[in-house]
Order: C-alpha cells, then sequence, then structure tokens
C-alpha cells in the first residue's frame, strides 16, 4: 500500500483500524509512543549541496536491562541546493 510506502519512507508508522475498538486501541498506541519517543540529530560529513540522495542507517545498542528497542527513521535525505 502506498500509505505504508510514504510512513516507512519518512520514518511514520501506518495504521488502518477497521472497528471502534481498534481505532481506540490504535489511539493508546499513538500516545504511548509519543510519550516514549525522543530525537537525535545529524551532521553529515559531506556538506555539499548536489542534490543527490544521502542513505541513512542508524545502529542502536540498547543497555543489557532493557527489553528491544524499536528504531523508525527516514531512510535517507536529498541534499538541498
Amino acid at each position: 500500500m502506498i500509505l505504508k510506502k510514504l510512513a516507512k519512507t519518512t520514518g511514520g508508522k501506518a495504521f488502518f483500524p477497521r472497528m471502534n475498538k481498534e481505532l481506540d486501541d490504535t489511539v493508546a498506541s499513538i500516545a504511548l509512543e509519543l510519550r516514549r519517543q525522543y530525537s537525535i540529530g545529524y551532521v553529515p560529513s559531506n556538506f555539499k549541496p548536489d542534490g543527490k540522495w544521502r542513505k541513512i542507517k542508524l545502529r542502536i545498542k540498547p543497555p543489557p536491562d532493557l527489553p528491544r528497542l524499536i528504531v523508525r527513521t527516514r531512510e535517507g535525505y536529498y541534499a538541498g541546493r
């Protein structure tokens, strides 16, 4: 689906609730994610604004006492002109 692809490319997540109960669960899930999220910054080593696609890959190593972490990021960006 195009919405899933758009969400993945931009670092988001798509939801498709079909019933009121699913909608309630979806809203609760979104609220929980918003309380647990944070942002990080990135400074590229190549500052050349050539309009080319720059791929981003983020790796994390959680502390041993935490469960597996889920990271959603953009796939990359175009170096602006």
